[in-house]
């Protein structure tokens, strides 16, 4: 794991009792995109643990890449892999070249 990745695992945690158990929170380490998720909680919603892979939506990031101008991408719509539709919100974690390495996804 991204040692630059570390300070976002407790804000799993934190945003899952902030916002409360109908919010999935995970933290993906984008190096290994088939088991990025380093982090999870309230993972009962979509089934996915710790060591699962990415969403459609992160692999497409790691793929394509994302703007550089831009932080986050919100109110965006998945599907897990049951195919139950979720609103999501996901946080650009960059190093410091700029290069995508981690998200924060809610």
């Amino acid at each position: 794991m991204d040692r630059k990745l570390e300070p976002y695992i407790p804000m799993v945690d934190f945003l899952s009792k902030a916002l409360g158990e109908y919010y999935e929170i995970v933290l993906h380490d984008l190096s290994n995109p088939k088991h990025s998720i380093i982090a999870i909680a309230n993972g009962c919603l979509s089934g996915r643990t710790v060591g699962d892979t990415a969403s459609g939506f992160v692999l497409r990031a790691v793929k394509y890449g994302v703007e550089q101008n831009t932080d986050y991408a919100v109110n965006y719509r998945v599907k897990n892999m049951n195919g139950r539709l979720f609103r999501s919100s996901s946080y650009y974690i960059r190093n410091d070249e700029g290069i995508l390495q981690g998200m924060l996804c809610i």
